[in-house]
C-alpha cells in the first residue's frame, strides 16, 4: 500500500491513521458529510505526492446529492485534479475542509468517479490512466 496516512474525517478523535487499510479509506470518504466531514488526504512521506478529497453527501442536493473535489499535488505543488468531462463549467457549491467553495461542475465528481481514483493513489500512487485529469 503506497498510502501510509489517512488524514480526514474521524469521529474517534485522532486526527490520522497510519498505514491504513483500503477499507479504511473507503470508510473515510463514504462518511463525509460536507458538514463536519468534508476534507480527507492520503499521503506517502513528506516531499512525495499527497491526495485531497473534500466535499461529500449533502441532503440539500437534490440531485447528485454526494460530489467530491479530487487533487494531488506533487512535491512541486503542481496540481492534477479529477474532472467528469460530461460536466459543463456552471458552478456547483461544494464544501471542503469546512469551507463552501464555487467549483466548475466537471471537478465536482460522483463517489464512484472519487472511489477509483483514491484507491488507485491508496494503493501504488498512481493517477488512474481511464479516469480524466486536469494538470495546472
Amino acid at each position: 500500500m503506497y498510502a501510509r496516512i489517512l488524514a480526514g474525517p474521524h469521529s474517534t478523535g485522532k486526527p490520522e491513521t497510519k498505514n491504513p487499510t483500503w477499507e479504511q479509506i473507503e470508510n473515510a470518504i463514504r462518511r463525509m458529510d460536507r458538514q463536519e466531514l468534508s476534507l480527507v488526504l492520503l499521503g506517502h512521506a513528506k516531499d512525495s505526492p499527497y491526495m485531497a478529497i473534500g466535499g461529500g453527501y449533502d441532503e440539500e442536493r437534490e440531485t447528485n446529492p454526494q460530489l467530491f473535489i479530487c487533487c494531488v499535488t506533487d512535491p512541486d505543488l503542481s496540481n492534477h485534479t479529477l474532472i467528469d468531462p460530461s460536466k459543463g463549467v456552471e458552478q456547483v457549491y461544494v464544501v471542503t475542509g469546512g469551507q463552501e467553495g464555487d467549483f466548475p461542475a466537471r471537478m465536482a465528481v460522483s463517489l464512484e468517479l472519487v472511489l477509483r481514483a483514491a484507491r488507485a493513489f491508496a494503493e501504488r500512487g498512481e493517477l488512474t490512466p481511464s479516469l480524466h485529469w486536469v494538470h495546472d
